[in-house]
């Protein structure tokens, strides 16, 4: 559970995860807009886990994690669930978007 906060907590506070975070929740209310939030969903999902991952090992603070969690197992698993919360609200958001604009439009 720590870990996953870790990652969570990473994912929130870093100031590229928190540019492209805007970029995607953006994405996502154009294609709720025009209805195609199940894109956003398959998408914004491999988006969000390549992009955190990267980061971690191209600064290097994948090696903080592995000393704090040696158990790389539990580390991917917590990578894997952060990215998954991330892109279920992003496909959430997307889906509201949606359902507001079709009730709008009638």
């Amino acid at each position: 559970m720590s870990v996953l906060r870790s990652e969570l907590y990473r994912t929130a506070t870093l100031r590229s995860s928190r540019l492209s975070l805007v970029v995607a929740a953006a994405v996502g209310l154009v294609a709720g807009w025009f209805g195609a939030w199940w894109l956003l969903a398959g998408l914004g999902a491999l988006a969000v886990a390549v992009l955190t991952t990267v980061r971690r090992y191209r600064h290097r603070s994948a090696i903080l994690v592995f000393l704090g969690q040696p158990n790389r197992l539990r580390v991917l698993g917590a990578k894997c669930l952060a990215a998954a919360l991330v892109a279920v609200v992003l496909a959430v958001v997307s889906e509201v978007v949606a359902l507001l604009t079709s009730l709008t439009t009638g």
